[in-house]
């Protein structure tokens, strides 16, 4: 059996944990709040039920997150006590078993962080601190994606031209012990500002003609900040992928504090 959990319920408590870290202090430098309440929600949907105290922490223990470490006034532990108390019960009357013909709808838009990225390991070990000053970068997109090319050991770097669909294609890139197929959608110094939906090519169409492609993770690079609406458009169409795929995908939002995490925990930067 299959469960589901309501998706409104979901987004209410994906604000209340966001609330309760900001009311803390804390700083949710990897999307950790969204991250958590995916894992929760598989948990959910092969249970039947929202976890337990002992269960969150596990879940928390799984994710590759620099969030505990930059905010120390925070514990997993307490964490998992609060959630468990404060949201549980609300949870719980929100899930609801799938008739077999409805499971298909499950397949979800899974957001990664380049943290949980095996093959970006290094970058664990750079903060977002140690890059403040670099950010907005100025490292030209050709040189960036050299530099993920040879970080990943794809032999295969293309050349721009107009009617790509993508900046990179690699498989070499690990997650979970899995090899997945992946497309790069990189930005560089040429947009300034915040990288929106209007700059991602002529027609705005770049995030569409990303996910055109058969792949497993879908990646958007930028030197800057990027706009949420350009993360809820990624999220959207990759999750229109998942459904027609009938399988999950990923999608991954690298903006220029990762960027340079990246770059300089592999030695990249000059």
């Amino acid at each position: 059996m299959i469960y589901q959990w309501n998706s409104e319920s979901r987004k209410k408590v994906l604000g209340r944990v966001a609330q309760h870290l900001h009311d803390r202090g804390a700083r949710d430098i990897d999307g950790f709040a969204s991250r958590l309440i995916a894992e929760i929600a598989g948990f959910v949907e092969a249970k039947g039920r929202f976890p337990g105290n002992i269960e969150i922490q596990a879940l928390l223990g799984r994710s590759r997150t620099s969030l505990f470490t930059a905010n120390r006034q925070i514990t997993k532990k307490d964490l998992a006590s609060w959630i468990v108390k404060t949201l549980a019960n609300e949870g719980n009357t929100a899930i609801q078993p799938l008739k077999p013909s409805e499971a298909v709808s499950a397949c979800k838009a899974v957001r990664i962080s380049i943290d949980e990225i095996d093959s970006f390991h290094e970058v664990r070990k750079v903060s977002p601190h140690d890059v403040d000053k670099l950010v907005p970068l100025t490292i030209p997109e050709a040189s960036i994606k050299q530099s993920l090319a040879q970080i990943l050991g794809e032999p295969f770097v293309p050349k721009d031209w107009g009617g790509e669909t993508a900046d990179l294609f690699t498989s070499y890139v690990v997650y979970e012990d899995k090899r997945l197929a992946t497309g790069f959608l990189l930005k560089g110094p040429a947009v300034k500002g915040t990288l929106t939906i209007r700059q991602l090519g002529k027609n705005g169409d770049q995030v569409v003609r990303l996910t055109s492609n058969s792949l497993d993770l879908y990646a958007v690079q930028f030197v800057g900040p990027i706009a949420q609406t350009v993360v809820d458009h990624l999220d959207a169409h990759v999750y229109q992928v998942a459904q027609m795929a009938k399988r999950d995908k990923y999608y991954c939002v690298i903006d220029g504090t990762d960027t340079a995490r990246l770059l300089k925990a592999y030695q990249k930067l000059a």
